[in-house]
C-alpha cells in the first residue's frame, strides 16, 4: 500500500467514527430532547433574571416554586449525552490501540511542511511528523466538526422548510 492509500485509510477512518459517534450521539445521547431541555432552562433563567431586576417578589417565589424541576432538567441535559459515551470511547480506543497499530504498523507521514502539537510536551512540543494514531486524532477532531457544520445546516433548511407556510 503507498502512502496516500494509506493515509487515506486513516482518514476514513476518522471519518466513518465521526459519522458513526455523530449518529450515536442523535439517537442514544438524544439530542433534540436536550437542546428543549436547554430551551426551557434559559426561559426559566431568563425569567428569574426579570423577576429579580423588577424586585417581583410574587414572580420570584413562584420561579423558586419551579427551581427543582429545573435541577432536575439540568441533570437531564448532563447525563443524556454522557450515555454515548459508554460506546464512542471504547469504540474510540479500540480503533487507537488495536486497529490502527494492527493496520498501519510502520505509518509515519513525514516533513509536513507545518508543524502540529505533539502529544509529547517534554521531548517535542511542535512536530512536523505524524504516526497513524496522530493522524487519526487530527482526522477525528476535523471530521468531527465537519460532521456537525454539515447535519446543522441540513437540519436548519429543513426547519426552514416545514416552517413556511404552505400555499
Amino acid at each position: 500500500m503507498t502512502q496516500t492509500e494509506t493515509t487515506v485509510g486513516i482518514i476514513a477512518f476518522a471519518v466513518a467514527y465521526a459519522f458513526l459517534a455523530y449518529f450515536l450521539n442523535k439517537k442514544i445521547g438524544r439530542r433534540d430532547e436536550v437542546k428543549e431541555l436547554q430551551k426551557k432552562v434559559n426561559e426559566y433563567q431568563k425569567e428569574l433574571k426579570d423577576a429579580y431586576s423588577r424586585k417581583d417578589e410574587a414572580k420570584i417565589k413562584e420561579l423558586n416554586a419551579r427551581e427543582k424541576e429545573m435541577m432536575d432538567s439540568m441533570k437531564q441535559m448532563t447525563l443524556l449525552p454522557l450515555r454515548t459515551m459508554v460506546i464512542i470511547l471504547p469504540l474510540w480506543f479500540v480503533i487507537f490501540y488495536f486497529i490502527l497499530p494492527a493496520l498501519f504498523p510502520n505509518y509515519i507521514l513525514s516533513n509536513m511542511p507545518f508543524s502540529l502539537p505533539s502529544s509529547i510536551a517534554f521531548w517535542q512540543p511542535w512536530k512536523n511528523w505524524l504516526g497513524a494514531r496522530g493522524l487519526f486524532i487530527y482526522a477525528t477532531v476535523f471530521a468531527g466538526l465537519f460532521v456537525e457544520l454539515v447535519f446543522a445546516r441540513i437540519e436548519k433548511k429543513i426547519f426552514q422548510k416545514q416552517q413556511k407556510p404552505q400555499a
